[in-house]
């Protein structure tokens, strides 16, 4: 109790204990602890268990000082609404469970989020007061989503968005907006048949967007560093001749491009021998008869 942090993962729960609610109740002393010893909760790790509710005293009253909390791994339906008091709160794992919804939760309380992940739960909508401007990693991997809400534009402290295996058919331009965007994932989904313009995301390291239904290649940034930017677009719908110019903003630190699994006969672009720090080009299981 006086370190802050209490790991209760792995411990076959079906509930969580009541102690764990008075855990810094100073009347309840063992026989080696002083009370000016005992802290508030800050780290609380329920993971891989099988809980299936948190219950409505989950919330400041009962962890006033919180800030980190994961419950990945049980049977989640929902997060309670007295949820939006953990006003401390800085990262919430809430993957691999089976959440349907979180609109219940008033996300616009939890000023200091940065990192949320959501995972692998069955979402089929993703709230607007979810896009907080404090948010740096937003995961929301394995839903069923189909469609992602304009206000992902007001994440301008964004540097990892992971909404691949959805059911997204487009993605909105305010994206462009999250400027400090490094990693994206939009894999495995149907988005199609372009993307909104990504020139202004100058920090873009990895853009992963791999078995969509894209068809048209996306306007990407001219980084403001060197890095080792990696493109991925393979399994798409990619026809014909590919114009390989579209690359050329990223000539100087563009390392890999994945066009595999497309319907390209060929690679046009007379800068394509410009981009001289390429070190992977993967053209696998295409028509091509020339490059």
């Amino acid at each position: 109790r006086s370190s802050g942090s209490l790991n209760l993962s792995n411990c076959a729960l079906g509930c969580i204990p009541s102690e764990v609610f008075r855990i810094t109740d100073g009347r309840r002393l063992q026989p080696d602890e002083k009370f000016w010893e005992i802290v508030e909760l800050q780290h609380l790790d329920l993971s891989h268990n099988a809980i299936e509710e948190l219950g409505e005293a989950f919330g400041c009253e009962s962890f006033p000082a919180l800030c980190s909390l994961r419950v990945s791994h049980n049977k989640l339906s929902a997060l309670p609404p007295s949820f939006a008091t953990l006003t401390d709160l800085a990262a919430l794992h809430a993957n691999q469970n089976g959440i349907t919804s979180i609109s219940s939760v008033a996300w616009d309380q939890l000023q200091g989020l940065v990192d949320l992940n959501l995972s692998f739960n069955k979402l089929l909508e993703l709230p607007e007061q979810v896009c907080r401007p404090t948010l740096r990693k937003l995961r929301v991997k394995g839903n069923r989503l189909r469609s992602l809400p304009e206000a992902l534009g007001d994440m301008l402290s964004l540097t990892e968005l992971d909404a691949a295996e959805n059911h997204l058919a487009s993605v909105p331009a305010s994206l462009s907006k999250c400027v400090n965007l490094m990693n994206i994932d939009l894999s495995s989904n149907a988005i199609g048949p372009a993307m909104p313009s990504l020139k202004s995301l100058r920090l873009l390291a990895v853009l992963n967007l791999r078995a969509n239904r894209l068809s048209q290649a996306p306007e990407l940034p001219d980084p403001a560093d060197a890095k080792d930017v990696q493109i991925f677009l393979g399994s798409n719908k990619f026809e014909g001749i590919f114009d390989s110019d579209s690359f050329l903003p990223c000539s100087r630190s563009i390392r890999t491009i994945d066009l595999s699994d497309n319907h390209l006969e060929g690679l046009l672009g007379e800068h394509l021998g410009q981009l001289l720090g390429l070190k992977s080009l993967d053209l696998r299981n295409n028509d091509l008869s020339d490059i």
